[in-house]
C-alpha cells in the first residue's frame, strides 16, 4: 500500500482498536499466477505479549484452502470509513480527492487444530451474540450437526509479519482547508463522511 509519510499511522494501540472495530476483511492469496480473495470476518485479539493475532475460517471447498494447508503468505485488507472530498471546499484551486482509513496485514497462514477451531467459533459467536435477546448458543445445535459443520470449514491463524496502516485525513492540506473539509463532511448525509469528519477533528486535537 502506498503511504506518504504524512498519512502513515504507526500507533499500534490505535491500529489494533481499528482492526477490532472493522474486523470484516478481505483475505488475499496467490494461486499459481492468479490472485484469490475472500470476504470474511476475522477474530482480532492480542496475546500476553501484546502481539496481534488474526484468526478466521473459510469453506473447505474454497480455492484458498491450499494456501492455508501450504502455510503460504497472505495479505489481509481492512477498510474503515471513507468519503469523497470536493475541491470546492479548498481555499485554493486543486483537484478533488478521497479520505479514508485502511490497514493491510501481511503474514503467513497456519491451519488451526480441531480444538483451536472450536475455540475460535465459540469466541466469535460469543462476541457477536453478546447482549442480544434470544441469543444463539453453539450448545443449541446437535453434536452431529456441529461435527458436520466442522468438516466443511478450515480455520487458520495469520502469523503477522508486517502491518501497514493509512489514515488519509487531509493532513497535507492547510489548517483552513482541513477545517472547511471537516465542516462540510459533518453536514453530509453519508455516515462514512461524518465518521471521517469526526476522525479529522480527533486528529487535529492529537496534533496540538
Amino acid at each position: 500500500m502506498y503511504i506518504p509519510s504524512y498519512f502513515q499511522n504507526t500507533n499500534y494501540e490505535e491500529i489494533t482498536a481499528f482492526l477490532q472495530a472493522n474486523s470484516f476483511g478481505i483475505l488475499v492469496t496467490k494461486i499459481d499466477s492468479l490472485l484469490e480473495a475472500t470476504h470474511i470476518p476475522f477474530h482480532i485479539t492480542t496475546n500476553a505479549a501484546n502481539e496481534l493475532k488474526l484468526t478466521a475460517h473459510i469453506a473447505r471447498k474454497n480455492n484458498q484452502l491450499q494456501a492455508v494447508l501450504n502455510q503460504e503468505n497472505v495479505l489481509c485488507i481492512f477498510q474503515g470509513p471513507h468519503a469523497y472530498v470536493s475541491s470546492s471546499w479548498y481555499s485554493t484551486v486543486n483537484v478533488p480527492t478521497w479520505n479514508y482509513v485502511a490497514v493491510h496485514v501481511q503474514g503467513r497462514l497456519r491451519e488451526l487444530s480441531r480444538e483451536e477451531t472450536k475455540d475460535l467459533l465459540a469466541q466469535m459467536v460469543e462476541k457477536y451474540e453478546h447482549g442480544r435477546e434470544n441469543r444463539f448458543h453453539l450448545s443449541s445445535i446437535s453434536n452431529e450437526m456441529y461435527d458436520a459443520y466442522l468438516k466443511e470449514i478450515v480455520a487458520f491463524e495469520v502469523t503477522v509479519e508486517k502491518i501497514l496502516a493509512k489514515n488519509k485525513l487531509s493532513q497535507n492540506r492547510t489548517e483552513v482547508d482541513k477545517q472547511q473539509i471537516t465542516t462540510h463532511l459533518s453536514n453530509e448525509n453519508d455516515v462514512g463522511a461524518r465518521e471521517i469528519a469526526n476522525l479529522m477533528q480527533r486528529k487535529s486535537k492529537w496534533q496540538k
